[in-house]
C-alpha cells in the first residue's frame, strides 16, 4: 500500500491549505518558491513516517485536529496520552458533548459528521473539552463553550454558501481556505465592511449573491 508521489504531494497540499493557507496562496501567485516540493523530495529521502513525525511536533500544540491528509489524523494521536485523567478533570456528559459536537460540526465541517465524532468523544474522554476547544478557536475561531444559537448558526451557514458562489465565481482557489475565518471576521466586523474589502480586491461584494 506504498502512496505515490502524487498522492503524497496531494496530501502535503491539504495540509498546508489548512495550516498555513496564505503561504500556498502565494506559492500558487508564484510570489515565493513552491516549499511543497522541496517537502516532497525530503520525503522521498527521509521518508513519510519522518515527515508526519515532524508535522506533528510543529503543528499539534496549534493544530490537533487537521482532518485533510490521511497521514494526520486526530485518532493517530496517541502517543504520550496520559492512560489515565487527571484527578481535578470535570466530569462530562457525552450525550450533551455528542449534540454539541454534530450542532458544531454540521456549521463549520459538515464532511467530519460524514467520517463520524467518536475519535473527538475519545479524545475529550482521554483530554477533557478544554484541550478540544483550543484546537478548536484554533482551526474555526469558535469552541464548544462559545457556540452559539441556531439563529446565528443559520446565518453562518447562508453566509458561507454565499461565500462559496463568490469565490467560485471570483477566487475558487479560497473555497476551503479559511472561509469559517472570513465568517468570524464578518461577525466581528459586520457584512458590509467584509463587501468593501471584496470589492477592493475583486470589483465585486456579496449583495448579488443569495443562499
Amino acid at each position: 500500500n506504498c502512496k505515490t508521489p502524487d498522492q503524497i504531494k496531494n496530501e502535503i497540499l491539504n495540509f498546508y491549505s489548512i495550516v498555513q493557507p496564505d503561504r500556498l496562496q502565494q506559492v500558487r501567485r508564484g510570489e515565493i518558491p513552491d516549499f511543497t516540493t522541496e517537502i516532497l523530495q525530503w520525503t522521498f529521502r527521509f521518508g513519510l513516517p519522518n515527515l508526519v513525525k515532524n508535522l506533528r511536533e510543529k503543528y499539534l500544540g496549534e493544530f490537533g485536529e487537521i482532518e485533510a491528509p490521511a497521514v494526520f489524523r486526530i485518532d493517530e494521536l496517541k502517543e504520550g496520552e496520559p492512560k489515565q485523567l487527571p484527578a481535578n478533570l470535570p466530569p462530562v456528559d457525552i450525550g450533551q458533548l455528542r449534540e454539541k459536537l454534530l450542532a458544531f460540526y454540521g456549521t463549520y465541517n459538515p464532511q467530519k459528521l460524514q467520517e463520524g465524532i467518536e475519535d473527538l468523544i475519545k479524545y475529550v474522554k482521554k483530554k477533557g473539552v478544554e484541550p478540544l476547544n483550543k484546537k478548536l478557536r484554533a482551526r474555526y475561531n469558535d469552541d464548544l463553550d462559545t457556540f452559539q444559537g441556531q439563529d446565528v448558526i443559520e446565518y453562518k451557514k447562508k453566509l458561507f454558501e454565499r461565500l462559496v458562489g463568490f469565490y467560485g465565481d471570483h477566487d475558487p482557489s479560497m473555497i476551503g481556505n479559511g472561509l469559517a475565518k472570513i465568517i468570524a471576521w464578518a461577525e466581528k466586523r459586520g457584512e458590509e465592511k467584509l463587501n468593501y474589502h471584496l470589492r477592493e480586491k475583486y470589483n465585486a461584494d456579496l449583495s448579488t449573491y443569495q443562499a
